[in-house]
């Protein structure tokens, strides 16, 4: 994939789709260090100068502890996290407990800022988005302990959907007082982008529709 192929150079998602040729693209020279204004890009869901940033980022135990510090409400920093607590500590206890859970998730983040816009070929950017992330994660697991990450999921799979759950819920019961991103940062990857259409409800109501996913999530996780 090359960041030539994005057709919307807004769109956070496509352009992670960039993330297994990173080293590619023409990076910033300095890592997080040199970013500024970050809560504000974080507000307003401008995730692509973060992102950036993220990859230029030489340091992994940096990077950890930045991504660690930060809102734990913005799902692609929660999958970027996800990548760094297994740079940091390459072990299957780390797929299970922590890696696997974030960049779920992050994939129920998105899902809940999609609420915030009237496009319905959104219903699959968290798939997306987490797609790369769990690709990157196989890529990285094989490298470091030489068996792919597909051999360690049947045994553990009941492990890593309690670990999810209780990460996912952890997330979303933060969402509820953390201020959410702009909603336009998902809006970007939807099919009305490329109209120039894209619709945001008003606040009130996003925040309603937010919520309500909440509560959608925490009553599934209890049936099942």
């Amino acid at each position: 994939m090359s960041i030539t192929n994005i057709q919307n150079p807004h769109d956070a998602i496509s352009f992670i789709y960039n993330r297994p040729e990173k080293s590619e693209l023409n990076l910033p020279s300095e890592g997080i260090s040199s970013l500024q204004n970050t809560l504000q890009l974080l507000e307003e869901g401008k995730y692509i100068p973060i992102l950036e940033k993220i990859w230029a980022e030489q340091d992994h135990s940096i990077l950890l502890q930045w991504l660690r510090s930060l809102p734990q409400i913005h799902a692609p920093l929660l999958a970027e996290r996800a990548i760094a607590e297994f740079n940091e500590t390459p072990t299957v206890e780390t797929i299970i407990k922590v890696s696997i859970p974030l960049i779920k998730a992050a994939g129920y983040r998105t899902m809940q800022d999609c609420r915030g816009v009237y496009d319905a070929s959104l219903m699959g950017s968290h798939e997306d988005l987490c797609d790369v992330y769990l690709q990157e994660l196989d890529k990285l697991f094989t490298k470091s302990l030489n068996y792919p990450l597909a051999t360690i999921i049947p045994e553990n799979q009941a492990k890593i959907e309690k670990y999810a759950k209780e990460r996912t819920i952890e997330i979303l019961q933060l969402s509820l007082t953390e201020k959410l991103p702009c909603s336009s940062w998902v809006a970007q990857h939807g099919m009305n982008a490329f109209t120039g259409k894209i619709i945001l409800f008003n606040p009130a109501d996003s925040d309603r529709f937010k919520k309500d996913f909440v509560d959608e999530i925490t009553k599934s996780f209890e049936v099942s």
